[in-house]
């Protein structure tokens, strides 16, 4: 196969108005922001011909509440044309069917009478998992994945329809919501309607990633690109008041981010509790990303071969590209990816191909990146069962937190 080395092509390709919208704060309706943070034409994964695939990032926060959020957010189109290759770069959602099941039922009176409702259900995975006979149905907004529920799972009914104006007139015991809230344009509105649809003996259990547990030193960072919310304890603590759920059982996750509670129906509040520790929080969680940041550029800036392999064009690829001067240099390049969604493009002008490639290539003029965090000693162990170097190896992370 011939191999192509290509420097960057860094032209614009975007087009807001399609993939943008603005919107006031999903937590308290304030119009009133300041920006933290701003990503310029941030390009969602290979490069395109015919639909746009950058846009501006901007994170915000609310002159009202301090919540932290995506503004403008993605339209529907926008999120259907920027994600359609997430591949295994996204549904990163959180799947921990048995310990979750196991955490409600030490909570929740659960019979073969009762009834759950999975909002975010996907292919009904959790569902499906447990063990009682209960009634159980999953919701989606992703008619593919309802429809592989459905085929999946034909003793559990799945609903395709849009969270904030879900239909559905039957008694359920239990709502969950697994790292979904955060994914949602309007959060709010999507709780007031489970409060609408529920009764007053109904349980919600809710999760999501909250800013207290999330200083990392992947450069991702906490404020992933996937995420229109970011929540703290106190912004997690208003929506869940704005929209009438009384929090009965909080509990932060050990082992990653997470933090989960279990709540019941009560009078919704009008009242936003005002946190005035939480700017101190942001900005120390901004030091802990430059912090980290930092460091990925000074061990890029330790390249000095003409041509590098880099081995993920996912996500971190975007990231590596915003955050460092890599691409600055006088530096040929190939990506590759075990994903076959991502093979055979290109991102940035750059070849996208499989990693079985490598051996063709390897040399003592050539560097390797590992782009990924998780992956990250599993690319370079790959790496090094292919013949190259372990001084050839560029890894971004001396640590890895795993979620």
């Amino acid at each position: 196969m011939e191999v192509n080395w290509k420097y960057i092509d860094v032209k614009n390709n975007s087009n807001d108005k399609l993939l943008l919208e603005s919107r006031v704060c999903p937590i308290c309706g304030n119009y009133q922001s300041r920006t933290i943070l701003t990503l310029d034409n941030f390009q969602f994964f290979s490069d395109s011909d015919t639909a746009p695939k950058q846009v501006t990032i901007q994170e915000q926060i609310c002159t009202n509440c301090n919540a932290i959020y995506l503004n403008p957010c993605y339209t529907n189109e926008g999120f259907n044309i920027l994600f359609e290759e997430a591949g295994q770069s996204y549904g990163s959602t959180i799947q921990r069917p048995t310990e979750q099941y196991e955490w409600i039922n030490k909570r929740v009176d659960l019979t073969n009478d009762s009834s759950i409702l999975d909002i975010g259900c996907g292919s009904g995975h959790f569902l499906a998992s447990i063990p009682l006979p209960l009634h159980k149905t999953g919701v989606d907004i992703d008619k593919q994945s309802i429809e592989i529920a459905k085929q999946k799972n034909s003793n559990i009914t799945f609903i395709c329809s849009p969270f904030e104006t879900l239909e559905y007139n039957k008694k359920v015991d239990v709502i969950t919501m697994f790292h979904v809230l955060e994914h949602l344009q309007k959060p709010l509105q999507t709780l007031k309607r489970l409060h609408l649809i529920s009764d007053t003996n109904t349980k919600l259990v809710i999760e999501v990633p909250i800013l207290e547990n999330g200083l990392t030193n992947d450069i991702n960072g906490f404020f992933s690109v996937q995420h229109l919310t970011h929540f703290s304890r106190n912004s997690f603590k208003n929506i869940l008041n704005l929209s009438g759920w009384r929090v009965i059982d909080w509990h932060e996750q050990d082992d990653y981010n997470g933090c989960r509670v279990l709540a019941q129906k009560m009078e919704i509040s009008k009242d936003v509790v005002l946190d005035f520790t939480q700017k101190s929080l942001l900005y120390t969680y901004l030091e802990n990303w430059y912090k980290s940041i930092n460091i990925a550029e000074q061990k890029l800036n330790t390249i000095e071969s003409k041509k590098c392999v880099i081995w993920g064009g996912g996500m971190h690829l975007e990231f590596i590209y915003q955050i460092s001067s890599l691409f600055r240099k006088n530096i040929q390049f190939i990506i590759v990816d075990k994903d076959t969604n991502k093979q055979n493009k290109t991102w940035r002008g750059i070849d996208i191909l499989d990693p079985s490639i490598v051996p063709e290539f390897i040399s003592e003029d050539v560097t390797y990146v590992a782009s990924s965090y998780r992956n990250q000693d599993i690319i370079k162990n790959e790496l090094l069962k292919y013949g190259v170097k372990d001084s050839k190896i560029i890894t971004l992370y001396d640590k890895i937190k795993v979620y």
